[in-house]
């Protein structure tokens, strides 16, 4: 049985569209938005316009999407867009334990967070006090190892906003899949 997929959850998007291919969409990075963080300098942190463009124009293999910055890769990416907002990118779902997981991860709604992994750029890092006396962090280049799915992202508007698949479906299978992700969710709390 084939079975199309249509879900809504709140400020995000789950639809099916024709085709085997499964693929996570959403913003990986907001322009010029500080938000709140502790490490490698505690103050706010932003990244400007066309921080990833670099990295991704010479990138010398796939950009991976990991399960929690640590775990397997779920997914690669396969097309990104620098957009007036921030940073965008098309994800393809690996036929994988941990492409599953992620999947069913976004289906339910327990993580639908984005997080970029990689190193700053020193010289085009700048360092300043915001108001209130806060460190102000901003990287104008940041070379992007990785993109990974998380319950909170650092920043509010990185997030999964669509999911595609199309896929042969075994409720069955799907139910399983189901209680096994929840049971691992259980010891990971």
């Amino acid at each position: 049985m084939l079975c199309e997929l249509e879900v809504t959850v709140p400020g995000m998007v789950l639809r099916a569209v024709d085709g085997e291919e499964r693929h996570i969409e959403g913003m990986i990075a907001p322009w010029d938005k500080p938000t709140r963080v502790t490490r490698p300098i505690p103050g706010y942190e932003s990244y400007k316009r066309g921080a990833f463009d670099r990295s991704l124009s010479e990138a010398k293999r796939p950009i991976p999407l990991m399960l929690r910055h640590t775990e397997d890769p779920a997914a690669v990416m396969v097309a990104n867009d620098n957009r007036e907002d921030g940073h965008y990118a098309t994800f393809k779902v690996l036929r994988t334990r941990a492409g599953d997981d992620a999947l069913e991860l976004v289906r339910e709604g327990l993580y639908t967070g984005l997080s970029v992994g990689g190193w700053a750029v020193p010289a085009r890092t700048t360092v300043r006090r915001a108001a209130g006396g806060k460190q102000l962090i901003e990287r104008a280049e940041m070379r992007l190892d990785h993109v990974a799915l998380v319950r909170e992202p650092a920043f509010d508007d990185a997030r999964v906003m669509t999911l595609r698949e199309f896929d042969e479906y075994d409720p069955v299978a799907a139910a399983q899949a189901r209680r096994r992700i929840r049971q691992r969710l259980h010891v990971l709390a």
